[in-house]
């Protein structure tokens, strides 16, 4: 499969899935803590000051990171290429009017989203609202 690069392209033809798991965002300069998490965290990111984890609600809690920001992931399956652009910019606007923060994800096969919890469902109604006016 080659990697889609216009931003159209990877709107119009891409698959939405919503994730059933709640991720919280944890930080932690702690070694002993981020050795334990990172087998099962969705990513890892390491800054500067510290490690940011995406951790599934239950395990946040056993680690006992702040959990009053639940959010869920929706992955937009399409195979984007690294130096695609456009795909970030079709769905921020929109969200933006609707006051909804999303935080991406980009990975090698696919883009993930991570919006809170109790607007996930307005969320793919926007997604689809802007996937349907996308030239195919």
């Amino acid at each position: 499969m080659n990697p889609v690069k216009d931003s159209q392209a990877m709107v119009a033809s891409m698959a939405l899935i919503a994730r059933d798991q709640i991720w919280i965002y944890c930080h932690t300069a702690d070694p002993a803590v981020i050795a334990s998490a990172t087998s099962t965290a969705f990513a890892v990111i390491r800054e500067e000051d510290d490690t940011t984890l995406v951790l599934e609600r239950d395990h946040a809690a056993s680690l006992g990171f702040d959990l009053s920001m639940p959010m869920r992931q929706i992955t937009l399956q399409v195979f984007s290429a690294l130096d695609g652009f456009g795909l970030t910019a079709a769905f921020s606007a929109p969200f933006a009017r609707a006051q909804i923060s999303c935080n991406f994800i980009a990975a090698f096969h696919h883009d993930h989203l991570f919006v809170p919890e109790d607007r996930a469902a307005e969320v793919m109604d926007i997604l689809r609202q802007v996937q349907s006016n996308a030239p195919a």
